[in-house]
C-alpha cells in the first residue's frame, strides 16, 4: 500500500482481491443443451480518511450466477430459457455505510429458421433489490419486456429488424428498435447501413 497523507490518517492503503470463476456446458442429449456460468470477486479497499485512529476500508463481494437451457423442437425451431442472479455488496465499518444490490433476471425466446430467415420472439423480465442505511424512496423495481427480430436475406441484400417494448415501473413503458442493411460492394466487402436506439431504465442506487 501507499500513504497518501502525511498528517491526516497517516497510513498506507492498498487494494486486495480475490476471485474465482466457473463455467461449464454440456448436452444432455441431442435435442437439449446447457450452460452454467458463475463468478465472484470479493476484496478490500482502503484509502485514507480524515480520523487517525480509524481504519479506512470498503469489504466488497460482486457475483454472478447464471444457467442456460436450449431445446431444439422439431427441425426448425429452438427454444432457450435463461436465469441469472446478479449480486453487488460493500460494507464500509468506518462510515457506517452499506450497499448490497441484488437483480434476478429470466429470459425464454423462441427462434424458428426457414430457408433463408430466422425470426426470433421472446419476454423477459428483471427485478432490483436494494438494501442500504441510505434511504431510498423505493428498495424494489421490476422491469418486463418483449422482444422480435427477423433476419433473412433478399437476394444479395442482408436485412435485420427488430424491436423491443419495456415496461419499467419507475421510468414508464419505451418502445425501441433497429434495422440493419447489408449490401456486398465485392466479394471481400460489404457496406452496412444501420439505425436504432435504445432504452435503460437506471437502477435504484442510479438515482
Amino acid at each position: 500500500g501507499i500513504n497518501a497523507k502525511e498528517h491526516s490518517n497517516p497510513d498506507k492503503d492498498g487494494f486486495k482481491s480475490n476471485s474465482v470463476n466457473l463455467f461449464i456446458s454440456g448436452e444432455a442429449n441431442k435435442s437439449l443443451s446447457f450452460e452454467l456460468m458463475a463468478t465472484q470477486t470479493t476484496g478490500t479497499n482502503q484509502y485514507d480518511g480524515w480520523v487517525n485512529a480509524l481504519e479506512y476500508d470498503t469489504d466488497f463481494k460482486d457475483q454472478v450466477i447464471a444457467t442456460k437451457l436450449k431445446s431444439h423442437i422439431g427441425e426448425n425451431m429452438d427454444l432457450t430459457l435463461s436465469l441469472s442472479e446478479l449480486r453487488d455488496e460493500s460494507d464500509n465499518p468506518a462510515e457506517e455505510s452499506y450497499f448490497n444490490t441484488l437483480r434476478n433476471a429470466a429470459s425464454i425466446q423462441a427462434d424458428y429458421y426457414f430457408e433463408n430467415d430466422i425470426v426470433s420472439f421472446g419476454v423477459d423480465t428483471y427485478k432490483d433489490k436494494v438494501d442500504s442505511k441510505t434511504n431510498y424512496r423505493e428498495n424494489e423495481r421490476e422491469n418486463n419486456a418483449l422482444f422480435m427480430q427477423y433476419q433473412g436475406y433478399f437476394s444479395v441484400l442482408s436485412l435485420q429488424m427488430a424491436y423491443r417494448h419495456d415496461r419499467n415501473e419507475a421510468s414508464g413503458s419505451a418502445n425501441t428498435g433497429n434495422i440493419n442493411l447489408g449490401f456486398p460492394i465485392s466479394q471481400q466487402t460489404q457496406l452496412h447501413v444501420s439505425y436504432g436506439n435504445a432504452f435503460k431504465a437506471p437502477t435504484i442506487t442510479d438515482l
